[in-house]
């Protein structure tokens, strides 16, 4: 079926991804887990198709035990069956939860971002990660998303949180640590894609 098309023709592409708006972000840092569940989108977009899950799935950070339910939503904007057996895939999900650290892998692929919204992805197996002529990926510790987002711009600034990247990453080979310092989104997907 339409999973089995879709692992043989992108599996270096396939990308579960979940979108946090900044505001879940900002909540995150005061939230018990009795408040009421916030609507995240899950997606595993691949590059013909962007496959969007309705159910509720139950997430646990792997560091320091923070647990969720997250309830999925259909996105109109791509009304696609989704396969049963796609759901195969998500008890493999990896999360990291807010209130602790945000640990990521960025590609190209999960480089997005618009006006109070930040995507991140999370990737199911190693061996699903695209490469980006053969370079490391970035690892990005991120405490307090709210202190680095602009607002103004739609971009986010990782110079308050560079120093917690582990240095054996692409950020080591593309510039020198005073110039990272300055790098925001935009140009470290410039270092990524270049």
């Amino acid at each position: 079926g339409k999973l089995a098309e879709i692992n043989e023709k992108s599996k270096s592409q396939l990308i579960v991804q979940i979108l946090h708006s900044l505001e879940f972000l900002e909540k995150a840092q005061s939230r018990t887990t009795n408040e009421q569940v916030i609507t995240y989108k899950l997606a595993c977009i691949d590059p013909d198709n962007i496959l969007v899950i309705k159910a509720p799935i139950s997430l646990e950070c792997k560091l320091c035990g923070f647990s969720d339910i997250i309830e999925v939503g259909q996105d109109e904007s791509f009304p696609i069956d989704i396969p049963e057996s796609l759901f195969n895939y998500l008890p493999k999900l990896r999360l990291f939860s807010p209130e602790c650290i945000l640990s990521r892998k960025l590609s190209e692929s999960s480089l997005g971002y618009s006006a109070g919204v930040m995507m991140i992805s999370i990737f199911t197996e190693e061996r699903f990660l695209p490469k980006i002529s053969d370079l490391e990926y970035v690892n990005l510790l991120v405490t307090k998303p709210s202190e680095i987002w602009d607002t103004e711009t739609g971009d986010l600034e990782i110079s308050s949180f560079l120093s917690k990247i582990p240095y054996k990453t692409l950020i080591q080979r593309c510039c020198t640590f005073e110039e990272a310092k300055r790098l925001t989104i935009s140009r470290l997907i410039e270092f990524l894609t270049k």
